[in-house]
């Protein structure tokens, strides 16, 4: 149950960070004047934005309850593949549009942004419930819905 609460908000967290990205290396082909590379990063935004909103429809379906065992590993290692994701990313958009001086660099803003989501949902551990409190509260709701 952990192995699967896990990978679910990793999905869900890591398509956002990607369609962020890719929403950027998007705009930066605007402003270059590359239409088809702004139409073919504006695909992957929408690929990636559905993959999100399917995630989160998951999470919410099958697992509405973040537990501090999880999340203890997910807000920091979320938030070290998407810096490291959108670095690559930025690299992708310099080999794929040619580009010779900084302007990749702003998609390494999307992956600064998820970094600083992840630290402030770092600060809410601490209030999370562990899988015995879960539990226990479970049990108090269904004793609760009988009466």
């Amino acid at each position: 149950m952990l192995f699967k609460s896990f990978i679910l908000r990793m999905t869900s967290i890591l398509s956002l960070n990607a369609a962020i990205c890719y929403a950027l290396m998007s705009a930066t082909a605007y402003l270059m004047h590359d239409q088809s590379q702004m139409l073919i990063f504006l695909y992957w935004v929408l690929g990636f934005v559905s993959v999100s909103l399917i995630a989160f429809l998951l999470v919410r379906r099958f697992d509405s309850e973040l537990l501090r065992d999880v999340a203890i590993f997910l807000y920091p290692s979320a938030a070290v593949i998407s810096l490291v994701m959108s670095f690559l990313l930025s690299l992708t958009l310099k080999d794929t549009m040619g580009i010779e001086d900084r302007r990749h660099l702003v998609v390494i803003f999307g992956g600064v942004a998820m970094v600083v989501s992840m630290g402030i949902r770092c600060l809410d551990i601490p209030w999370l419930l562990t899988k015995e409190e879960l539990d226990m509260r479970m049990r108090t709701r269904s004793n609760s819905d009988k009466e």
